[in-house]
């Protein structure tokens, strides 16, 4: 079955989860399955693939490591409200 989840996070390259999703980004590609990083490519993250397109996906996962600040709540909304369930 192939599984496809979007990683929703505040992207901070030196803290934070961004290592481990990245890792999940590519051993996803491994096992055939999509996964990728809310938002759009940024070269601070070579090889982690990045999506806007929450309708693509199965699955959104939210790491909060500290706060929903970068995120606004209208956002979040739109977000949640295009997330198929």
């Amino acid at each position: 079955m192939d599984m496809k989840i979007l990683f929703m996070m505040d992207r901070r390259v030196n803290a934070g989860s961004i290592q481990a999703v990245a890792n999940y980004v590519r051993t996803g590609d491994e096992l055939g399955h999509s996964i990728a990083l809310y938002g759009r490519p940024d070269p601070n993250y070579p090889g982690v693939r990045c999506s806007t397109d929450v309708r693509a996906f199965d699955y959104v996962l939210l790491i909060v490591e500290f706060g929903l600040r970068w995120m606004s709540g209208l956002r979040m909304l739109r977000v949640l409200s295009e997330v198929p369930r």
